[in-house]
């Protein structure tokens, strides 16, 4: 079928679901800027206040060992609406509560309700709507990632600092109700929901098939068989350890800047400019796939990684600061891009809900285990050692990655040639 005007639905899906990536994902990267008022206002470490957000990525470790059954049953649709507000609901009722124990008990609620929303929806749904430009489609939904550090963070800082944690997180829960109303009326749940196939396979669709990224496995690989393969393996080695830049080290960015004694405007300033190129940099990142491919796109990527984290060392010069806005976006997130794709690509799109909810629950541990360590190494030994940390990781995560990928095609017929068995 050839649609009006040339234009694909596939795009209004991919709106709503840099929507929902923005109140997704993105709260727990912008989560620091609540970090100083809590800490003033319950007079608690770093480490305590650190622990929100482990609380929160343990519900989303929870999350993941359910999403995979509700989504298949449920559809897109009415998963994003009545887990969407149930997100809202509880993020509010952290600005409710004074007690520490009752915030970290609605944090791993949240994180539950939140996977479910968004972690896992958002790639099975750009997975079903697009066979061709699927790394420039992953890239513009993730990049609503970016967008709650750039608009919400700057947004809210006032209002935190004016009138407390609790007023903020009860601004935040509206914007994620109204945000997930919306975007539940937008999303159709498959393509042919609308007389449409994946973008690609239709009538007046630019197909281009030049890489890797768009070759997606061509047989459907089962659950047992995906989870026991090298690549898997090695894809969960590469999560693991690029979380500690994209999660331990991005929450903590607010009060590195406040360390530094930067003032509030500079600080919102840097925290904007970091979030708009975050949004920019998750698109050009699904280009830089498109066109590179996975392997080559990801020594590149972790290259800017490497740089963006030594711009933190030299801050609060202007070379620093301006390196860590223009750089940091392309280096420290790209990771969601990347396992999206791998996933995509090495087992297909039949039970890629399934699988990725399973890949969730390694890369939900990892968070864990990264927003615990940077708290600690914050404490303990300061934040040189925690961007040093942050080097020493992606230097494992570059090799991990390589590993996957130059075995990738071998493993990828070994596991097709065991399935069809």
């Amino acid at each position: 079928m050839k649609y009006k005007n040339n234009f694909f639905y596939g795009w209004v899906i991919i709106f709503a679901c840099v929507s929902l990536n923005c109140i997704g994902m993105g709260i727990i990267s912008m989560m620091g800027i609540f970090f100083p008022s809590i800490s003033d206002t319950l007079n608690i470490s770093q480490t305590q206040v650190s622990m929100l957000v482990t609380f929160l990525t343990i519900g989303t470790l929870l999350g993941s060992t359910i999403a995979g059954k509700i989504l298949p049953k449920l559809g897109s649709r009415k998963v994003v609406l009545i887990f969407g507000i149930i997100t809202s609901l509880l993020i509010g009722s952290l600005g409710l509560v004074d007690s520490l124990i009752a915030m970290y008990f609605l944090s791993i609620m949240a994180g539950i309700s939140m996977f479910i929303t968004s972690f896992v929806t958002i790639p099975t749904l750009v997975t079903t709507w697009f066979k061709e430009k699927r790394g420039f489609a992953m890239g513009i939904a993730m990049s609503g990632i970016g967008l709650s550090t750039a608009f919400i963070s700057p947004y809210l800082s006032p209002i935190i600092i004016e009138k407390g944690f609790k007023t903020g997180f009860l601004y935040l829960s509206i914007i994620m109700l109204v945000t997930s109303i919306i975007s539940s009326l937008i999303i159709k749940n498959t393509p042919s929901q609308m007389g449409l196939k994946p973008y690609g396979q239709n009538q007046g669709d630019k197909v281009t098939n030049k890489n890797s990224v768009n070759n997606e496995c061509t047989k459907n690989v089962e659950l047992k068989i995906a989870i026991k393969s090298p690549s898997f393996l090695l894809l969960v080695i590469f999560g693991m350890a690029t979380l500690f830049t994209s999660i331990g080290i991005v929450i903590q960015i607010p009060s590195y800047l406040n360390y530094l004694e930067l003032s509030q405007s500079t600080i919102g300033i840097i925290l904007s400019g970091f979030g708009i190129f975050m949004t920019i940099g998750k698109i050009i990142i699904g280009i830089i796939y498109d066109k590179l491919g996975l392997y080559k796109a990801n020594f590149l990527l972790f290259t800017f990684m490497i740089i963006s984290l030594i711009s933190l060392y030299i801050m609060p010069s202007k070379i620093g600061i301006v390196t860590f806005i223009l750089l940091g976006g392309l280096g420290f997130c790209f990771n969601t891009i990347a396992n999206a794709l791998a996933i995509s690509e090495l087992f297909g799109p039949k039970n890629y809900s399934k699988i990725y909810s399973i890949y969730m629950l390694f890369f939900s541990l990892g968070a864990i285990i990264s927003t615990i360590l940077s708290g600690v190494f914050i404490d303990k030994l300061g934040f040189t050692a925690l961007f040093f940390g942050g080097v020493v990781l992606g230097i494992l995560g570059l090799i991990s990655i390589c590993l996957a990928l130059t075995l990738g095609d071998k493993t990828k017929n070994q596991i097709i040639a065991t399935s069809v068995k």
